[in-house]
């Protein structure tokens, strides 16, 4: 957790780093020494070992509670607070360690396996999910959480405390919280449920810099850190977005536990939990939290109930390799009983990453299918065929129409657009989002409509229906950018090609396009509402869920009624 020292003005800028001068003359007078090193435990493990690095105890015969069954395997992972940084970076004292003692004093036979990432950012450790080498600012080795799971499929439960580093960059509550989650997901798609740790508490949420210390901040340490009372809002939003997410779609996933780590071991000054440089736990800290947690996630390990919540597949394929047209149906079919009066119908939805519900930075996908087929229930019983292509504008998609692979620029391969028609089809209805990637080659607006067309008219040949998503808003495409009034004017295009003569067909019982979608109302680009990666171009995987969510509002009616598609009746 120890980084730079924007924020944290009087914090070290690394781990292990002194305190500047204005943090350590609060904590002594210029002329006493510094404290001295603690040496570590003699019996202490390798302090220093690639991680993840395991802890596991024996349990005692006799224990109360003791479960004959296999061994338990948790995975510990986070920043320099889950390594337990400890003795100005000289030593780790992981809670982990601790938290393998109680569960086998407990009676649980545990393995928890640890990988404290110091400096890195939750950000960061998206970025890196499957880096199977990454080393940390104390040149501890470790690895992507996701590269982890990969290697070894075998882990019960995953604990993530991430999010502390965060805190003292520019990254906004709804980004830092969208990062964290993504640590989540990448589990949960594997098949690994989690519990998520809260951002621990630090010394600048106990008490803001004196104005003597203030006056020795820099221009730029004042200006970054906007004082305590910044701070501390980013990390109270931040934890209740993490809160709000584990309770609510998280625990959908496979959260099955939230943990205030503020409530387990809160900061104070001074305490004995706490290193001098009132950010990282000490070694009594980190045994604190273990102690904490073991009694938590003991039921969750010995009654099983942590992998029956998990929504992902140990087994199945990660989506970022699989190959596509992938199929997004209900997880269950409806009983004959139930599906009286249920209308079915089969969708194609085609376009870009947006489409693909890129997440992550590509290392996950989250397609805005997986919220639009549960919520079309229980009327709609939709099986949705997608393919988005990565990278790809309407120009290129335009051009291979027919090809029966087409591989994106993350090396995905899906089918071009008429070709899917005819190898997946009948379908009821197209849905086409595509443009996103056109913008930053700066097109005539009348060009890229054309593509767009050319897409929409090959499924209207081939007896498909369609609905046009407008091109997307973003970051890049928003506000006085260069990319949005092109974005605009292409919309606008398209809003009136999809009203004019060519498509009066369609109003008329025949394939053409049935519906326009202003994708700025159905979601709008706010950097701060959860809904968008970091990127600012991308929608994070609670955004892919949000869009599919509202588009089935807009496409109910469409679907509900006579379809004109060559779908199932």
């Amino acid at each position: 957790a120890a980084r730079g020292a924007s924020v944290r003005s009087r914090l070290a800028g690394r781990a292990g780093g002194r305190m500047s001068s204005a943090a350590s003359s609060s904590r002594s007078s210029p002329s006493s020494s510094p404290p001295p090193r603690r040496q570590a435990r003699a019996d202490a493990p390798d302090e220093r070992a690639p991680m993840p690095q395991c802890f596991c105890a024996a349990v005692a015969a006799g224990a109360p509670g003791v479960n004959s069954g296999r061994k338990r395997k948790v995975l510990a992972y986070g920043d320099s607070l889950t390594a337990g940084l400890y003795n100005k970076g000289d030593n780790f004292s992981a809670y982990g360690h601790v938290l393998a003692d109680a569960l086998a004093a407990g009676g649980l036979a545990t393995e928890v396996w640890v990988c404290g990432l110091s400096g890195l950012t939750a950000v960061q450790m998206t970025k890196r999910l499957p880096s199977k080498r990454i080393r940390d600012c104390t040149d501890r080795i470790g690895k992507g959480i996701q590269q982890i799971l990969l290697e070894d499929s075998s882990f019960d439960l995953a604990l993530i405390m991430a999010g502390t580093n965060d805190m003292s960059t520019s990254t906004n509550a709804a980004a830092i919280a969208t990062s964290v989650q993504s640590l989540h997901s990448a589990c949960h798609e594997l098949g690994v449920p989690t519990v998520m740790l809260s951002v621990p508490p630090n010394e600048l949420l106990a008490q803001p810099p004196s104005s003597e210390e203030g006056k020795k901040l820099s221009e730029k340490q004042v200006k970054s850190a906007r004082g305590r009372a910044r701070y501390l809002d980013r990390w109270t939003n931040t934890n209740e977005l993490l809160r709000e997410w584990a309770h609510g779609a998280g625990r959908t996933d496979g959260v099955v536990l939230f943990v205030d780590v503020a409530a387990l071991v809160p900061y104070s000054e001074p305490s004995p939990f706490w290193e001098e440089d009132g950010l990282h736990l000490s070694p009594e800290g980190s045994k604190r939290l273990g102690e904490g947690l073991a009694p938590l996630i003991a039921p969750l390990l010995s009654e099983g109930a942590a992998a029956a919540a998990v929504r992902g597949d140990r087994n199945a394929t990660l989506r970022a390799l699989a190959p596509m047209p992938e199929l997004v149906a209900p997880p269950q079919p409806l009983s004959p009983a139930r599906a009286t009066g249920v209308v079915r119908r089969r969708v194609l939805a085609f376009g870009d990453s947006l489409t693909a519900g890129y997440n992550c930075y590509g290392h996950l996908f989250t397609p805005y299918a997986e919220g639009l087929v549960p919520a079309l229930l229980p009327g709609i019983e939709a099986e949705v065929w997608l393919c988005g292509l990565s990278g790809m504008t309407a120009e290129d998609m335009a051009n291979d129409l027919d090809k029966a692979e087409v591989s994106d620029c993350l090396d995905r391969t899906g089918k071009g657009l008429r070709r899917m028609v005819k190898d997946e089809g009948p379908f009821d209805l197209a849905v086409i989002m595509a443009g996103t990637n056109d913008l930053a080659e700066d097109p005539e607006p009348e060009d890229l409509l054309e593509h767009i067309v050319v897409m929409h008219k090959a499924c209207h040949k081939a007896g498909v229906p369609t609905v046009a998503l407008g091109v997307p808003p973003s970051r890049a495409a928003s506000g006085e950018s260069s990319l949005a009034d092109p974005r605009k004017t292409v919309n606008k295009l398209l809003r009136a090609w999809s009203r004019g003569p060519d498509n009066a067909k369609a109003r008329n019982g025949r394939p053409g396009i049935i519906s326009f979608v202003d994708t700025d109302e159905l979601m709008p680009y706010d950097r701060a509402d959860g809904n968008w990666e970091a990127d600012g171009l991308h929608f994070s995987r609670a955004g892919c869920l949000r869009f599919g969510e509202r588009l089935a509002k807009l496409l109910s009616p469409l679907l509900a009624a006579e379809p004109v598609g060559g779908g199932p009746r």
